[in-house]
């Protein structure tokens, strides 16, 4: 019998929880170096992986998101020239 009386979906909940809390690190890390998209992968799969296997699996997953957001950093983004404009200027 388990000792501390939770069922099985209790935990499940309490591991997302905690995935949850784990996973804003790398969100506001990818919200502070304009990389939303790893931020919000890194809390979901930080939420996932809590709930599987807690913080067995929920460090290391926020930690593999924040290492790719550092190392894929934006730093300034320069828009395309427009084709139009070559188009003109041949004819």
């Amino acid at each position: 019998m388990d000792p501390t009386g939770l069922t099985m979906l209790q935990k499940v909940l309490v591991g997302a929880g905690i995935g949850l809390i784990i996973g804003l690190v790398p969100l506001i890390t990818g919200i502070l170096k304009r990389n939303l998209k790893y931020g919000l992968l890194g809390l979901v799969g930080s939420m996932v992986g809590g709930a599987a296997l807690g913080l067995l699996l929920a460090i290391p997953v926020a930690g593999v998101f924040v290492w790719l957001i550092l190392r894929g950093a934006k730093t300034s983004v320069e828009p395309l020239p427009d084709p139009s404009d070559k188009i003109s200027e041949n004819s």
